[in-house]
């Protein structure tokens, strides 16, 4: 009886030493896979602000337009529209514009 017990007692030691490493091996994992899914989520935001940043940096660099419909037929002769594509106002003439560097809207 006494020795069934110590068997007993040793195989539930073993058990819950075998549960405890796959727990402490589980919560490594999860700590790791979190740290790289927060650096890749920084990456990403630093390659969005830098794009966004590219983006600023073209739009500054293009020039400022002073709006006419006579300067829009010159520009772009198939063009209709006097709406601005950003804050949706028609423009007017001496109105002070920019060109949209990837979509050449006003």
């Amino acid at each position: 009886m006494i020795q069934t017990r110590a068997i007993i007692n040793q195989r539930v030691l073993i058990i819950c030493t075998a549960l405890f490493v796959i727990l402490v091996c589980i919560r490594l994992i999860v700590a790791k896979s979190s740290a790289r899914d927060s650096e890749q989520s920084t990456e990403q935001a630093q390659a969005q602000a830098a794009a966004a940043q590219a983006l600023a940096a073209r739009l500054e660099a293009g020039p400022t337009l002073k709006f006419s419909k006579v300067l829009e037929a010159a520009l772009d002769p198939a063009a209709t529209d006097t709406t601005c594509a950003v804050c949706l106002v028609d423009m007017e003439n001496a109105d002070f514009v920019k060109r949209l560097p990837s979509c050449r809207h006003w």
